[in-house]
């Protein structure tokens, strides 16, 4: 069977992480607000990778409106800017910008692997096999804490644990092999983000430094102080 992936394709098909039903997006409409035509939630479609000659849309950048604890008075807010203290226009008091209604909605999407990619991931993929058995019983309650991701090939919604993020699995749908995303991204434009060689650290999900950049010797997060 020929799996599509979303670099094949103008059009993207992905599950509604409310229902489970299966939605459609344009090449345009990624992480822009989309609404299931079954439970009629309303969330930002998945950011599937650039396809050729596209701009990739920038993440968590969506408008809503919030408003204020004291006097009630409605602004619009960037999402991005949660936790962020502003000054109310009409009563003068500061607040925190809550999170947007559909933040809780957001999944990331899984990178696939190419036979290129798969090349210099020999290392890596040996040892993410054991991390992947090891017990749910033999990890802290963070670690096995679980969220879901979307698979980058055929948009179906997969499961894994915070101790399983930057590691390689097939895809149990499609059989694509992927690399599990974290949950916490770094905001678009930042360097970051836009590194080219961005490593997510197995046990707390930040972005880790490459020691080399063939992947063929161990990585280390600052961050937790670990090497894997």
């Amino acid at each position: 069977m020929l799996i599509m992936t979303p670099m094949a394709t103008d059009r993207f098909h992905f599950d509604c992480p409310r229902c489970g039903e299966r939605c459609s997006i344009a090449l345009r409409e990624r992480d822009t607000l989309v609404q299931c035509g079954s439970c009629r939630l309303e969330f930002p479609g998945p950011l599937y990778p650039t396809a050729p000659g596209t701009a990739c849309p920038r993440s968590e950048e969506q408008m809503f409106e919030c408003a204020c604890p004291h006097c009630g008075k409605t602004r619009r807010q960037l999402e991005n800017a949660h936790a962020v203290h502003v000054a109310c226009t009409a009563c003068g008091n500061a607040f925190a910008v809550p999170k947007a209604p559909w933040a809780h909605w957001r999944r990331p999407v899984a990178k696939v692997f190419t036979h290129h990619d798969l090349s210099y991931s020999l290392h890596h993929l040996m040892m993410d096999v054991r991390r992947w058995i090891y017990p749910d019983h033999r990890l802290s309650p963070r670690a096995r804490r679980s969220f879901e991701f979307y698979c980058g090939a055929c948009g179906r919604l997969q499961k894994a644990r915070v101790w399983d993020i930057a590691s390689q699995t097939p895809c149990q749908f499609c059989n694509e092999l992927m690399i599990v995303p974290s949950p916490r991204h770094a905001p678009r434009g930042s360097a970051a983000a836009d590194a080219p060689d961005r490593l997510y650290c197995p046990q707390c999900g930040q972005i880790a430094t490459l020691s080399d950049k063939n992947r063929r010797r161990n990585s280390y997060c600052a961050a937790c102080g670990l090497w894997f």
